[in-house]
């Protein structure tokens, strides 16, 4: 039996989860900590959440960095990101799948570079749902991806040829680690 995937938008501000069971969507949250002033509190707080929603044999995957965000931006939440992706290994004993945002977008939208409101509209005109705000969806997408990574023979759509080449070069990637 497949265990869930779940997927992380990792942000300080709104981290976007979402939860994938047989091959579908659970659920999508998000963890939101703007109101929490200390930094230190504000880590602490994703990360117990973070541990919430994963059990000891999901499969995780987590939106990557995006480089092209400003180097403070990029410091802290490497460091939000280390902590998780440490703590869920200890947790499931599988360091989490990454996945660069491009893709994830590519994945959704069909192009790599898209925007928020792109990723959302197309998850509408796709599978006619909508999402509170642009984390939950950003989470859908990359557990809609991750489902299909994980469980190819467990499928509850057909794949597009864009879907099909992103999942062959994830695989391939992976396969050189």
């Amino acid at each position: 039996m497949a265990g869930n995937v779940v997927a992380f938008d990792l942000s300080l501000r709104n981290t976007g989860v979402g939860i994938f069971r047989y091959g579908w969507m659970h659920s999508t949250a998000s963890i939101n900590t703007e109101k929490i002033k200390s930094y230190p509190d504000r880590l602490g707080a994703i990360l117990k959440q973070v541990l919430i929603y994963v059990n000891a044999e999901d499969k995780v995957v987590i939106e990557d960095y995006a480089f092209h965000a400003n180097m403070n931006s990029l410091t802290v939440l490497a460091e939000l990101g280390g902590l998780v992706k440490f703590s869920l290994w200890r947790k499931t004993g599988s360091w989490p799948t990454l996945i660069n945002p491009a893709t994830v977008k590519k994945w959704i939208t069909g192009k790599g570079n898209a925007k928020k409101e792109d990723i959302k509209l197309a998850i509408y005109k796709k599978y006619k749902l909508e999402f509170p705000n642009s984390d939950e969806a950003d989470a859908f997408a990359l557990g809609d991806l991750g489902w299909n990574l994980f469980y190819p023979n467990r499928q509850s759509r057909f794949l597009n040829s864009i879907e099909v080449e992103i999942l062959g070069k994830i695989v391939k990637s992976k396969l050189k680690q």
